[in-house]
């Protein structure tokens, strides 16, 4: 597939969105990842990690959530370990997998998904008004109802704090 077809099939927001198979948001979700896909030199420092952000003990995790971890950009990586810190710091048990294409964080029947873009990451699955205040604490991060853009500049003006709050509150229940 063309660069230019693949860019087509990226955009903002959970890829089931618009319409189309499962399959379809399927291969717009992968073809987004690859296109920010990280350089040789960042693979090879990701690689000589003993444990990726998200990796269990033993490293089990499976292959699709390595494969969707190893591509976010060596721009982005920072902001996402430090997601998932904090996400296992409140839940350890919390299972990770990919749901709409994306990173699905579960803990019993509460989920928190994570999709990486071109933008940063983006934070879905919190109900409005369910969000430990971080609506209220950071509007500018809002995209639609429960959607949160946090690129790597903005991430810096938020604390792990209200992060955690934001946690808690999605996936306590």
């Amino acid at each position: 597939m063309e660069k230019r077809a693949l860019l087509d099939l990226c955009r903002p927001g959970l890829p089931a969105r618009g319409g189309g198979t499962v399959e379809q948001s399927l291969a717009g979700s992968i073809a987004c990842n690859a296109l920010a896909a990280p350089t040789t030199e960042s693979r090879k420092a990701m690689s000589s990690r003993d444990e990726f952000a998200g990796g269990k003990p033993g490293g089990d995790q499976p292959k699709d959530v390595q494969a969707y971890i190893a591509a976010i950009s060596a721009e982005h990586r920072p902001l996402f370990d430090r997601l998932d810190r904090l996400i296992r710091s409140e839940f350890p048990d919390v299972d990770l997998s990919i749901s709409y294409g994306i990173l699905t964080y579960r803990v019993g029947r509460r989920r928190l998904y994570i999709g990486a873009w071109r933008h940063g990451l983006s934070i879905y699955g919190w109900r409005a008004g369910v969000d430990g205040g971080f609506a209220e604490r950071h509007p500018e991060l809002l995209s639609g109802k429960s959607t949160i853009r946090v690129s790597p500049s903005a991430a810096d003006g938020v604390s792990d704090e209200a992060i955690s709050d934001l946690i808690r509150a999605s996936l306590s229940g």
